[in-house]
């Protein structure tokens, strides 16, 4: 037909095999950090011979120059999305801008040290790639110029006072909120050195804010990508291998969680994995939950319980075993700028409703509630509890980070047994010791904790 394109495949096919060179970088920059992307590596990772990589670039820096002009143009994509919705009050808006950088630079600190810090030796952005940081802080600053911000000097000391942040929550406290904290009271004290008002309805909602919602930025995952998907995949292999374990007998044996034996415990696993790898046994069980009505986790885990009732013990441990894998491999395809949105409901912990993000649900709490089912599972039924340091470990690391961001006291922690592990929070403080198992069942609220131990951490 007349005007019809002739598609360009092999452009296509290259720039397919550009992009996949470009994601195996970054997946590698967070694992094993910026500085540590090699040729070789990236090659393995998309099966490739390192030499046939500078077919598409032409040294190393070369991939860091797309990586950095990548990085950027999320930024300005993010950031001309969230313009929209600006608030006219100068003081929120400026607050809007701020926290819309913190969580961007939050949400992958390999990606924010390639845009911001000079870590790699001899490595000066191209034009090309620095074109879009150009964009960016332009759009930035039109925006301050309109909420009144116009000296450079003011705009640098913003800068400045974001950026520094950032580095004190990602060198201090990567898993937690200690720094996240002040961004809004820092802001407010440039404002007030500006004399900047802040809106009536803004003053209005800080009086009245109900003081059971925490967090008024979604609380993100803080390991990598790459360790969260491997965490997934292991979880739901091992969680079908302690089935595989269990006599006839151990699948009525009462758990922890009040109310739920080994067979309804394993029914919730099974639905949530469903409920993961299947976009429409999602909106299914989403759907069913609310019609139930209450509190949505607990009218959902009815539904996944009601839904498996009729199902053998070895039908449950074949389809866990079947959807387990596919679970991990949609958690994997789920896009950054869906799993950077807010979820929809507030979560309550410990007493308190916060604000998660999509993907703090997907990367990390799908596999903590999962490995702490089968806890319960091996404690009902004295099974052996397969443990590893790169699993089971990696897991108390994570909660260990996010529980000392969480109460924000300095304290040293000793974890004893094969998940466990020691770290140094800040100087001095307490000293809490104990065996890593019972310390992830104590914080989760399985057994009362005292003193700094009161801290809770969602499972």
């Amino acid at each position: 037909m007349l005007g019809t394109p002739i598609r360009d495949r092999q452009t296509e096919r290259r720039a397919a095999t550009r992009a996949e060179i470009l994601d195996a970088a970054w997946a590698i920059a967070a694992d094993k950090g910026l500085t540590e992307v090699t040729l070789r590596d990236v090659a393995v990772a998309i099966g490739m011979q390192a030499p046939s990589l500078y077919s598409y670039f032409p040294s190393k820096l070369a991939i860091y120059d797309a990586m950095f002009g990548q990085a950027w143009t999320q930024y300005s994509e993010v950031f001309a999305a969230a313009e929209l919705t600006f608030p006219r009050s100068a003081r929120a808006a400026i607050k809007k801008v701020a926290n819309l950088f913190f969580d961007f630079a939050m949400a992958s600190p390999a990606r924010y040290q390639l845009m911001n810090e000079r870590v790699i030796p001899g490595f000066v952005p191209t034009p090309e790639s620095y074109a879009p940081a150009v964009d960016a802080l332009e759009r930035m600053r039109t925006h301050l110029h309109r909420f009144g911000v116009n000296d450079p000097g003011d705009i640098d000391l913003l800068l400045a006072l974001v950026g520094g942040l950032i580095n004190a929550q990602q060198a201090n406290e990567p898993g937690g909120d200690r720094w996240a904290r002040l961004l809004d009271k820092g802001v407010d004290m440039f404002a007030d050195n500006l004399g900047l008002p802040g809106s009536k309805e803004e003053i209005a909602m800080t009086a009245t804010a109900p003081t059971t919602r925490v967090s008024a930025r979604p609380r993100p995952s803080t390991l990598d990508r790459p360790t969260l998907l491997r965490l997934a995949t292991t979880e739901y292999e091992r969680f079908a291998n302690m089935l595989a374990t269990l006599s006839e007998q151990d699948w009525n044996r009462p758990t922890d969680c009040p109310g739920w034996d080994v067979r309804t415990m394993a029914s919730h696993v099974l639905g949530m994995a469903e409920m993961a790898a299947s976009m429409r046994q999602g909106v299914s069980q989403a759907i069913r939950a609310k019609r139930r009505g209450g509190v949505f986790i607990d009218a959902l885990t009815a539904v996944q319980v009601d839904a498996r009732t009729n199902m053998s013990a070895q039908q449950v441990i074949d389809r866990v075993r079947l959807v387990g894998p596919r679970a991990a491999r949609a958690r994997r395809r789920i896009p950054g700028v869906v799993r950077n949105r807010r979820l929809p409901i507030p979560q309550p912990v410990g007493g308190h409703d916060e604000d998660w993000t999509i993907g703090y649900l997907t990367d990390t709490i799908l596999t903590r509630d999962t490995w702490m089912h089968r806890i319960d599972i091996s404690r009902a039924t004295n099974r052996l509890l397969e443990l590893s340091a790169d699993h089971d470990g990696a897991l108390t690391c994570d909660v260990a980070h996010e529980w000392a961001g969480r109460h924000g006291q300095p304290c040293e922690l000793h974890l004893t047994g094969a998940a466990g592990g020691s770290w140094s929070f800040g100087i001095g403080g307490a000293s809490v010791a104990l065996d890593a198992i019972d310390f992830n069942r104590t914080v989760s609220g399985r057994e009362q904790g005292t003193n700094l131990l009161q801290t809770a951490v969602p499972f």
